[in-house]
Formats: C-alpha cells, structure tokens, sequence
C-alpha cells in the first residue's frame, strides 16, 4: 500500500468512525443547534464528495494501468511462444542431422552415404557439417537465452500485475468506505432538516398563538378603559395612554414576518427570497399596508414610540442610537422575528438582553 492510499484509508476509518459521534451541543436555541449540525454535517459531505472524486480518478489510474500491464503480458506470451516455436525447429533440425550422423556410422563404407565424388567434395561436406553444427549450437543457444529472458520479463509482469490489482482493490475499498459514510451522512442531514423544519413550524404555532393572546389582552384592555401610567423606553418618557392602540394590521405584519423563517440574510435586501433586518420588517408591514423606509433609524422615527412594559405583537424593536443599529417585529411572549446577520436566516428568537427601542406603526 502506497502513502497516499494508506492516508486515504485512514482518513476513510476515522470519517466513518465520526458518524457515532453525538450530535452537537446545545449552544443556542434549538434551530441555530440544528442548523449548526446541518452546515457541519453538509462540510463533510462536502469533504468527502471531494475525496471520492479524487479516488474515483486514482481507481480509473489503476485500472487503465493493469490494462497496460495486461497488454504487456499478452505481448510477452506472444513472442515467447514464437521463441519457443523457434526453439522447437531447430531443435527439430538438430535431431535429423544427428539421426543422419548416428545411421551413417553403422555403414562399411562411410563414404558411400556421403555421397561424393572425390576427395576434395568429402573435406568440403565436412567443414560444412561442422560450420552448420556450430551455427546450430549457437542459434539454439541464442533462442534460449531469449526464452529465459522473455520469461522472467513476463514473471515481473504477472507480479507487476499483482501490485496493481492489490492497488485498485485497495482504492475500490476505500471509495465504498467513503460512498457509504456519505450515505449515512445525508440520511443525517436529511433527518437533521426535518428537523429544523419542524421547530420553525413549532416556533410559528406558538408565536402566532401568543401574538393572538396579546391581541385580545391588548384589546380587553381598551375595552376597560385601561392606560394612564407612564413607560420608559431606554430612558425616554412615554405616556402610555397617549400610545396608539394596536391595529388589526399588526397581526397581517406579524403572519407576514412568520412566514418568512428560514430564507437566508443578505444585506440590503427586502425579499421576497432574502431579507436584511430592516427590509423584513419594511415588507411586513408593506403586507398591511403600512409603508416604511428601508432603513431602521428612519423607521424608528417615523412612528410613534413604546415603552418596553406595553409592547404588543407588531411593534418594531430597535438598538442603536435613534434605532440605528437593528430592527425586528415583536410577536408576543418575549419573541421576535429576526433576519440577525451575514451568514444567518430570518428566524424566531428570544428578546435581546439589551433593553431596545420601540415603536408602533399606525
């Protein structure tokens, strides 16, 4: 096994080693976990998407290379059996001239099996015989060595192809390995989505049943005549009577920001498939026909202003000097409909500590 597998393979163990890990710990609210273990599940899918590809070439290297390999063989086989046919031919003609040798030895006369005229023709033959056995001899001694070099260069063939069979088996391992924890990976995901899916229908149930609560204590309280007092918002006086009450569009707003959960922030957009959080809170109350600037210190300004102790579903929240910093609608029970930052979605949260601002559109 070659470094480079090896690595491959031990990176493969402990890929799929990590599949029994637990899911990640609770750091933030529900769906930001999930989410985290989402985008962390979809990096190693990534991951190993990349490393598959590069086995799936290194595999299609090995088997391009044992069909070399293969030819090779095929190639050496061929010429070693024209070798050997060679070999056997001469060897054959080597047999007759000795055969000859042997019968003509039992003769009387050993000249009448050669077959020549005089003298000088029996000297000529005999050079010729020996002249010709030499050249045998050395033919016969040439095909050999060719036989013995062929053979051992189809013996290195046959191990060559041995190590590279080992390396495609190895690198056909590795890449299943690889296919299966991916699997397991993107049923992971594919449950952890469901999931997500799920808290964001939960969330929205629960908020909606709060604004509606809100709804109907805020108007129980106009129906008693309740108000008077005084609120303060970040320092500033509010008198609670002089505050409007809250509108029958509050709610369009609120529904509007709900349904929006889950797509992605993207500064200096409001919609319909990306929001910041001054543009999600301009086309929610856009959707009750309230119009607004896309900007959240001008919407801060624009509108009436609520002391944190009588806010109500629909009301803007701001930071920042002036409400210049954030702005989300407030749904009911502490909660928010947020588009938060770069990197994040419109999603359901908490109040922030911080206390904010708050304003009221008509």
């Amino acid at each position: 096994m070659n470094l480079r597998v090896a690595r491959i393979v031990v990176v493969v163990g402990i890929l799929v080693a990590a599949l029994a890990v637990a899911p990640l710990a609770a750091s933030g609210s529900p769906i930001d976990d999930k989410r985290a273990q989402a985008a962390q599940i979809q990096a190693q899918i990534n991951a190993n998407g990349d490393k598959i590809d590069a086995l799936s070439q290194e595999y299609d290297g090995a088997v391009y290379k044992l069909q070399q390999i293969d030819k090779q063989i095929a190639d050496s086989q061929s010429r070693l059996q024209v070798a050997q046919a060679q070999f056997d031919q001469v060897r054959h003609e080597v047999d007759i001239r000795a055969a000859e040798i042997y019968m003509s030895a039992g003769n009387d006369n050993p000249l009448a099996a050669i077959d020549v005229q005089n003298i000088n023709d029996l000297a000529a033959r005999s050079k010729y015989a020996a002249a010709a056995t030499s050249r045998d001899n050395e033919l016969m001694d040439r095909l050999s060595a060719s036989k013995d070099q062929l053979k051992s260069q189809r013996d290195q063939l046959n191990r060559d192809r041995a190590n590279a069979q080992s390396q495609k088996d190895r690198l056909s391992s590795a890449k299943t390995q690889l296919e299966s924890a991916n699997a397991k990976q993107e049923a992971l995901l594919k449950q952890t989505n469901n999931d997500i899916n799920t808290l964001v229908a939960q969330y929205k149930r629960q908020a909606a049943a709060a604004a509606a609560a809100a709804q109907r204590q805020a108007a129980a309280q106009q129906t008693r005549g309740d108000g008077g007092g005084t609120g303060s918002s970040a320092g500033v006086s509010v008198s609670v009577g002089s505050i409007p009450p809250t509108s029958p569009r509050a709610m369009i707003a609120v529904n509007f920001a709900l349904a929006q959960v889950g797509k992605p922030y993207v500064y200096d957009t409001s919609g319909p498939a990306t929001y910041d959080c001054s543009g999600l809170t301009m086309a929610a109350w856009a959707a009750a026909g309230v119009s607004m600037p896309h900007y959240s210190g001008a919407q801060y300004e624009m509108f009436p202003h609520v002391p944190l102790s009588a806010i109500q579903p629909g009301d803007l929240l701001f930071r920042g000097a002036g409400g210049s910093q954030h702005v989300e609608i407030y749904i009911g029970n502490g909660m928010v409909v947020t588009a938060p930052h770069t990197g994040d979605f419109v999603k359901v949260a908490p109040m922030g500590s911080v206390l904010p601002l708050a304003a009221r559109p008509g």
